[in-house]
């Protein structure tokens, strides 16, 4: 237990799928149990947009941080925003976050309207990591993923399958965030099919 070497645990966590601003089931359950032994605060840094934030057990945890400087895919609505998190450290840790913008080669502190509206989508998806709505979400997430992923894993299986498409198919299987997905797929299958 890290806790018993330190006064304060901060875990950084490359993980959370991308573009998904909820948690998928087992990443809520992994950094709560990071928590429960012991972690202050999590923060997930993979999802490449603001997902959601909870306290649980005293501790802290981020679903999310966003893209600080990331060039490229600047189309996606939530690919140019991030959080600078602030903790402080005294007789506990406390969080606070500050939005930014990403802007050509550099980034800007939110303002105004921007602030404003980067602080409240950020506090109505952590407000659904309580009353249900997050699970939804990541349904739906996980649902608009289903033509890609399928058509990797089926062109990874056919006898034109090329190395890429293979290597492909192998990263996917070998990242919790795209095996997360891959597993929604599976198991929402299955149900389909039984449903028949």
């Amino acid at each position: 237990n890290a806790k018993s070497e330190c006064d304060y645990v901060i875990v950084l966590y490359h993980g959370g799928k991308e573009q998904s601003l909820y948690p998928s089931p087992r990443l809520r359950k992994l950094c709560r149990a990071m928590i429960s032994f012991g972690a202050d605060a999590v923060l997930c840094q993979h999802s490449h947009c603001i997902g959601c934030y909870e306290e649980y057990k005293g501790g802290h945890i981020l679903y999310g941080q966003g893209n600080f400087h990331f060039t490229g895919r600047m189309t996606h609505p939530h690919w140019q925003n991030g959080l600078i998190v602030h903790l402080d450290i005294n007789d506990k840790v406390s969080i606070s976050f500050d939005p930014v913008v990403v802007r050509g080669l550099g980034i800007d502190l939110a303002k105004g309207e921007e602030y404003d509206s980067i602080m409240k989508a950020f506090e109505e998806q952590s407000k659904n990591l309580h009353n249900g709505v997050w699970l939804e979400k990541w349904d739906e997430f996980c649902h608009s993923t289903e033509e890609r992923y399928l058509g990797n894993i089926s062109r990874a299986f056919s006898d034109k399958a090329e190395e890429a498409d293979n290597e492909l198919f192998c990263g996917r299987m070998h990242c919790e965030a795209h095996k997360d997905v891959i597993d929604w797929l599976c198991k929402h299958y299955w149900e389909q099919r039984e449903e028949i």
